[in-house]
């Protein structure tokens, strides 16, 4: 049995970000004022295509995955079950990987970090956050949520939410 990765991305190609980037750049970004209002494009080190992407799944899972670029047609039949709304936005991610606009990479992991972000296939899967990594984001999210409570307007925000209570990471 086989996974079968369909979409109508052609060739195009893709900059992975690892969730571990995602996270120390959050947590980065959230803890410096510096970086208010800021606006960053974050990708992968590397674009690959969806091919290579299917390979390396298979690869790390051990289970034979496979991409099948589809048509537009071919794309919009296979996703009949889904709402419109689903659809349209699933065709815009993968038209954006055809046309080349989600393969674009960029230096911000290791600008706003200090880390050279994760490459595929050239290392291993760093899925693991140091504690420092931990209790950086838990501040930076900690203070985000106080600022936002106590700066925006009362009408938007969630029912019942509450600032978050202090507390300091034990050691």
């Amino acid at each position: 049995m086989h996974t079968l990765s369909r979409g109508h991305a052609g060739n195009g190609r893709i900059a992975w970000v690892a969730r571990t980037d995602v996270a120390r750049l959050a947590a980065a970004v959230l803890v410096d004022v510096a970086h208010a209002g800021a606006v960053y494009d974050v990708s992968g080190a590397q674009a690959i295509d969806l091919h290579e992407t299917a390979r390396l799944l298979a690869d790390v899972s051990g289970r034979d995955i496979r991409y099948h670029a589809e048509t537009m047609d071919e794309a919009r039949a296979s996703r009949t079950c889904a709402d419109d709304w689903e659809i349209e936005g699933w065709v815009g991610s993968y038209a954006g990987i055809a046309t080349g606009e989600i393969g674009v990479t960029s230096h911000t992991v290791e600008h706003v970090t200090g880390r050279r972000p994760w490459s595929c296939p050239d290392e291993p899967v760093d899925i693991a956050l140091t504690r420092e990594d931990v209790i950086t984001l838990g501040a930076g999210l900690r203070a985000y949520l106080r600022s936002w409570q106590q700066h925006s307007d009362e009408s938007v925000r969630p029912p019942g939410f509450d600032a978050p209570p202090d507390i300091e990471p034990s050691e």
